[in-house]
């Protein structure tokens, strides 16, 4: 009896390690627009271990502003990078989108992570974010079925808390794989200074436009006109309840994003706009 006892408590000692040694470990892929140097992608990447098996693919140089482009005019160069010990990391000469599509065709051999990080960015990006590469990044894992985190930082002069914003960041990340939806989109932005646990973060939504922009004119030697683009914040355009105005109240920010924009809530009435001028229906 005692032997049959032994028996079965190490069978089941062993199938335990079994059905653990089979648990799922998540895959994670972080990237950027800042670039492979940017310290932002070190502090993200190195909190990001902690979750799961992590890839890092990001631009070699900085890409801020390409939104969801991909350069199609010239071959794409990319190779190894040592960032992390044990962390497979490439940069690639083209767009934060290029860097999610081949990561996923060429280190992930086809399989979509199940989360796709992009930042920690040198700015923020409230709003909806459609001229941010950081947020474009996160857009094109999203599309490509993973669940997806924008982030972003309000710096101030030379100081910046990545890696308090990477640890919150790494918090954020296990609510996103806890919760299994896929596709997802979450816009988060942390404000300057210091960041910890105690810095309370909001849900809310994207404000429409932040932007105020200004165009300096001017001409080349030869007489040419051009212009450069320079913005600033527009606080007259404050929404409240929106992440500008949480984020100026020192709050961290998520805001969760459509995926799909395809507007359902106006399709009926756009059929009966085309019904009305003669246009059928298929």
């Amino acid at each position: 009896m005692k032997k049959r006892a032994i028996a079965i408590l190490v069978a089941v000692f062993v199938l335990g390690i079994s059905i653990h040694s089979e648990e799922k470990v998540p895959l994670i892929l972080v990237t950027n627009d800042d670039g492979i140097e940017s310290p932002g992608l070190y502090a993200l990447a190195n909190e990001m271990t902690k979750l799961g098996r992590v890839v890092v693919v990001a631009p070699k140089t900085n890409q801020s502003g390409t939104s969801h482009i991909i350069r199609y005019d010239r071959p794409t160069f990319f190779g190894e990078k040592e960032l992390i010990p044990g962390v497979e990391s490439y940069w690639v000469d083209n767009t934060p989108v290029a860097c999610v599509r081949w990561a996923i065709a060429g280190p992930l051999e086809g399989v979509v992570p199940d989360l796709v990080v992009s930042g920690i960015n040198r700015g923020l990006n409230l709003g909806p974010g459609y001229e941010s590469g950081t947020v474009g990044a996160a857009r094109e894992g999203a599309l490509a079925g993973a669940a997806a985190i924008a982030a972003s930082q309000l710096v101030m002069g030379e100081d910046a808390d990545y890696e308090g914003a990477a640890a919150v960041l790494c918090k954020i990340a296990q609510k996103v794989l806890s919760m299994g939806d896929r596709p997802l989109l979450w816009n988060v932005n942390f404000p300057g200074g210091k960041i910890d646990s105690s810095k309370k973060i909001v849900v809310t939504k994207m404000i429409r436009r932040w932007w105020k922009m200004k165009y300096v004119v001017n001409k080349d030697i030869d007489g040419q006109p051009y212009f450069w683009v320079d913005r600033e914040p527009n606080i007259r355009k404050m929404e409240p309840e929106s992440d500008f105005a949480y984020l100026l109240k020192g709050y961290i920010t998520v805001t969760p994003h459509i995926v799909y924009q395809t507007d359902f809530a106006a399709m009926e009435k756009v059929k009966a706009l085309f019904q009305e001028n003669g246009v059928g229906q298929r």
